[in-house]
């Protein structure tokens, strides 16, 4: 389901709300590149930031490997913000990543003293494909919210960056 950014226009924003997703973009990049690091070192998820976006019922699941895939999306999600295009969530991943994007910059704005304030359509896309239900552990998940189909596409029109796409095709790794 797309969200058509022309709603979602950064531009339209006060200087406080696009310069807060601005700097979110730019610190949870690095945060998420650090958690990566730190899953690939063994520190524990939960001691990385990525355990203060993601569903804690998949723990379990998230290493570096998948961690990369994440900040592949988060770094998708983050440009498509800024592009003319709509977004629209490729896959799960994409939606927890936007997610995740205006919660920290939600977070800043209201540590400022700003009403973090986006409006209706930012508020849709927040929660777009209804990723919430994953967060509440006693919430059974929808098959399309299951863990295994984070990284799918959600719809053919769309595919996933490539690096993800092709995760399961590639024989060796080039170093």
């Amino acid at each position: 389901m797309a969200v058509n950014t022309k709603a979602l226009q950064i531009s339209a924003l006060s200087e406080s709300h696009a310069t807060a997703l601005q700097d979110s973009a730019l610190l949870l990049t690095r945060f998420f590149f650090d958690a990566v690091n730190d899953l690939k070192r063994g520190i524990s998820y939960e001691d990385t930031w990525l355990a203060e976006y993601l569903p804690a019922r998949y723990r379990a699941r998230y290493d570096d490997a998948f961690g990369r895939q994440f900040l592949t999306c988060f770094l998708t999600v983050s440009a498509q913000l800024w592009s003319s295009e709509p977004y629209r969530p490729t896959c799960v991943a994409d939606q927890l990543a936007f997610r995740a994007l205006l919660e920290f910059a939600q977070a800043a704005l209201e540590e400022r003293g700003i009403e973090p304030e986006f409006g209706p359509a930012w508020e849709k896309a927040f929660d777009n494909l209804g990723v919430d239900a994953l967060f509440d552990v006693a919430h059974a998940v929808e098959p399309r919210l299951e863990f295994a189909n984070w990284f799918r596409t959600l719809d053919s029109a769309d595919p996933v960056h490539p690096s993800i796409r092709f995760q399961d095709r590639v024989v060796t790794r080039i170093s």
